[in-house]
């Protein structure tokens, strides 16, 4: 063996017993902290935008608020609502009942009827009128038959007859507007929701009088499934609105004017 094998043995071998010696009498104080070493656990770093979630105090107001009110008086029938009565829009809420309005509606029936009559009278007569005059529009052309005064009188009479006929044809007609225009006031009886919504107030009940002139609605009516801030007024001058991209809103809330047309009774005219 070579010197420099030797020396290089003898290097590796004080070296071993070097670190045998220094664990051997470490002391358990510095072996425990050693087996004790904290694991931690890292990861990559990742460059995003920070959201946070936070609740702003506020008030919200239904989106559509209606008080609903009878278009003509009359008493309560029938009232099919209370509060908190969830309703879809053209539902009926509401029915009154007035007898004065019942009997405008006869009326009008019977003067549009007596029109119609006269009208077909005035026409027969017309039609009369005018094959009489024809007839001795047609004999007058023989000489000495007929009169031309006879003819002329004859053919006075026929324009006459037609236009009492057109008089009563334009006075049937506004009968049947009068009468049409009876009829719609009779449906303002019935009251039905506008929107869909919530009844958040009821004041009145089977039996009561109401009208247009009401000191309260009869019903009120709110759609709550939509909410907006209420408008409020600085003091300083014009709104103040509050805007933010991204809120979170939360509702304690647990939570009808009639619509026009013509019942089916008024299709006669």
């Amino acid at each position: 063996m070579t010197p420099m094998r030797h020396a290089y043995a003898f290097s590796l071998v004080l070296g071993l017993s070097g670190l045998w010696s220094a664990g051997a009498f470490a002391t358990p104080s510095e072996q425990s902290s050693v087996s004790n070493a904290p694991m931690v656990t890292v990861t990559g770093v990742v460059s995003r935008r920070m959201e946070r979630e936070f609740e702003l105090p506020a008030e919200l107001a239904a989106f559509r608020s209606v008080a609903l009110y009878p278009r003509t008086q009359g008493f309560v029938d029938w009232i099919g609502v209370d509060r908190a009565s969830k309703v879809r829009q053209g539902e009926e809420l509401m029915r009154l009942v007035a007898p004065e309005l019942a009997a405008q509606v006869a009326e009008a029936d019977a003067k549009s009827q007596m029109a119609h009559a006269q009208r077909i009278e005035a026409e027969a007569k017309q039609a009369g009128e005018q094959a009489t005059y024809r007839r001795l529009q047609a004999a007058g052309r023989t000489p000495g038959v007929v009169a031309a005064n006879d003819v002329e009188n004859a053919q006075h009479t026929a324009e006459a007859a037609r236009a009492r006929a057109e008089a009563w044809n334009e006075s049937e007609k506004a009968a049947r507007d009068a009468a049409r225009a009876v009829c719609a006031t009779e449906s303002y009886l019935r009251i039905l929701a506008p929107f869909d919504g919530t009844i958040v107030e009821r004041n009145v009940h089977e039996g009561s009088l109401s009208g247009p002139a009401a000191a309260t609605p009869v019903l009120r009516i709110e759609e709550t499934a939509r909410l907006r801030p209420p408008s409020r007024e600085s003091s300083d001058g014009p709104p103040v609105r509050w805007m933010s991209r991204r809120a979170r809103c939360r509702s304690s809330w647990t939570s009808i004017t009639p619509t026009a047309g013509l019942p089916p009774e008024c299709t006669r005219w």
